[in-house]
């Protein structure tokens, strides 16, 4: 039990860091996070290279941080939901993030904070696994985040729109070669389950055998 809930606890550790830069920011001024937004400029982008990471996590408008704070909030426990790992959602969310930094890099002006292409990189994987495993409830509340997602996307720049959908493409491509991994797995004979649980009983299989049982 107290493994469950320590393992459930690092999942929503994710959203600490953008909650406390929020309030350094408001508290000490912009200056005081300058140094972890991520420049367009190349050479000062080469002075900060840790910043095409912590933009991620940070946030100048509580609008912002709030929508953030909520798609992301609402993507954790989902993909508590599905039994998606900590690592695999930790790993996509850092990776959307650094393929929109990358992004902005070569097309941006400016500054670009916000966890966005992250969180996007979140959403097909969800999704996908809201589908495989027919969660009609959860698939109405992603195809929501979806929509909403798109809807508040119209009303930002291209560069910003642009950021957003390597985020998704991110996680498309996760999906896409991760069900590639996982089909290529030579799957146990469904008589050599069916023995295996004859003789050890049925609590013996892990949920995948129980499932290529059914």
């Amino acid at each position: 039990m107290m493994a469950g809930r320590t393992s459930t606890n690092r999942r929503y550790a994710l959203l600490l860091p953008l909650l406390l830069l929020y309030w350094i920011e408001i508290s000490g001024g912009e200056g005081s996070i300058s140094w972890l937004v991520l420049p367009s400029d190349g050479s000062s982008f080469l002075s900060r290279p840790w910043s095409i990471l912590t933009y991620g996590f940070v946030h100048t408008y509580w609008r912002h941080l709030a929508i953030n704070v909520g798609m992301l909030l609402m993507l954790l426990l989902f993909s508590r939901g599905c039994g998606i790992s900590n690592r695999t959602v930790a790993g996509l969310f850092l990776c959307g993030i650094i393929s929109g930094g990358l992004l902005f890099l070569l097309i941006g002006d400016g500054v670009l904070v916000g966890a966005s292409a992250g969180i996007a990189a979140l959403i097909p994987l969800v999704l996908y696994k809201s589908i495989r495993q027919r969660r009609v409830w959860l698939l109405y509340a992603m195809l929501f985040a979806l929509s909403f997602d798109f809807i508040t996307q119209r009303r930002l720049g291209q560069v910003t729109q642009g950021v957003h959908l390597v985020g998704y493409l991110v996680g498309i491509l996760w999906v896409i070669f991760t069900e590639r991994n996982r089909r290529m797995v030579v799957a146990p004979d469904k008589e050599l389950l069916a023995e295996k649980a004859k003789v050890s009983g049925y609590h013996s299989l892990t949920k995948e055998e129980r499932e290529q049982l059914k």
